[in-house]
Formats: C-alpha cells, sequence, structure tokens
C-alpha cells in the first residue's frame, strides 16, 4: 500500500530514539556523583584529564540540540558572568539570565554544567550551597 500521508507514517525510529536515550539518561544518573561534580569544579577546562565517568557525561552533553543550550556569557570579561541559553533559529537573539551571577570563568562554567545536568534530568539532589 502506498504511503499517502508522510505525516502518519510512522517508522519507529523516533520510538526507539526516544527509548534509548531514556536508558542512557538513567545511567548517566548514577555516574553523577558529588565525587564528579568536584571534578568538574576543580578543573572545568580539562587541563588535567577527565575521569572516563566525566568524559561520558560531557560527550552525552555535546549531543544534545542547541536550541536551549546554556552558555557562561561574560557581561564584564573578568569581573562578572552570567548565563544565556541560545536559540537554534537564526537571526534570534540569545536570552541572558539576569538571576544568578559569577565572579570568574571557571564558577560561570560549572554552573552551566550543574544547569545542564538538570535540564537532563542527571543531576543529583544538591542543596543551595552545592552548586
Amino acid at each position: 500500500m502506498p504511503i499517502t500521508q508522510p505525516s502518519e507514517e510512522h517508522n519507529g525510529v523516533a520510538l526507539w530514539t526516544e527509548y534509548f536515550t531514556a536508558r542512557r539518561i538513567a545511567q548517566l544518573r548514577e555516574m553523577v556523583t558529588p565525587e564528579l561534580l568536584e571534578e568538574f569544579r576543580a578543573d572545568p577546562h580539562g587541563a588535567r584529564g577527565r575521569t572516563q565517568a566525566l568524559a561520558q557525561v560531557l560527550n552525552f552533553m555535546r549531543m544534545q540540540p542547541i536550541e536551549d543550550r546554556v552558555f557562561a556569557y561574560a557581561e564584564v570579561p573578568f569581573e562578572r558572568y552570567r548565563l544565556g541559553s541560545m536559540h537554534a533559529e537564526r537571526g534570534v537573539p540569545p536570552e541572558i539570565d539576569e538571576g544568578e551571577t559569577f565572579a570568574t570563568e571557571n564558577e560561570a562554567i560549572y554552573g552551566v554544567f550543574v544547569r545542564r545536568l538538570e535540564q537532563l534530568g542527571i543531576a543529583p539532589q544538591m542543596g543551595a550551597g552545592d552548586r
């Protein structure tokens, strides 16, 4: 039978992608520990290398779509940083979060890491002082 409505045709790819993404997030959730967070906080650029667990978490984050991806924004370079989020649509400026500020680039990068973990649903439960 020919396909008459392509939008109604489902080959299962989206379902399998969703299934495997959920499985991978569950695996990564177990890897994200206070020690892993501290490893990233201590060396956000990875100059001393990364553990396998941290490398896997970062690789998964890099594979996610650009839409709503969080980044560190230097509002006043070397003095004040904020978090922003990108849009996938060309020409739409990013949104800058006016709430939280960071004193250093490394603190802002760690803030991005934690926010992206939260967006993906793999962040451990943390108190306000843990951020």
